[in-house]
């Protein structure tokens, strides 16, 4: 089955949007509940410039809850 290519123009800008808003809550959730204030630094910096790459580390890395 092809994919509509009608909502592929909407998809990426989107995902980028919902990219930001995750890295700006997750940027806040790191300053509030980080250790250290170095931690809380660099988790918040990395988070808004390097949304891309930090999201995701500050998932895997950056949590306290067990799955």
């Amino acid at each position: 089955m092809p994919m509509d290519t009608d909502l592929l123009p909407y998809l990426i800008p989107a995902t980028l949007i919902a990219l930001y808003i995750m890295a700006a809550v997750s940027a806040l959730e790191a300053i509030v509940q980080t250790r250290t204030s170095q931690g809380a630094i660099a988790w918040g910096i990395s988070l808004i410039a390097f949304p891309l790459l930090a999201v995701p580390l500050y998932i895997v890395f950056g949590t306290y809850f067990i799955i």
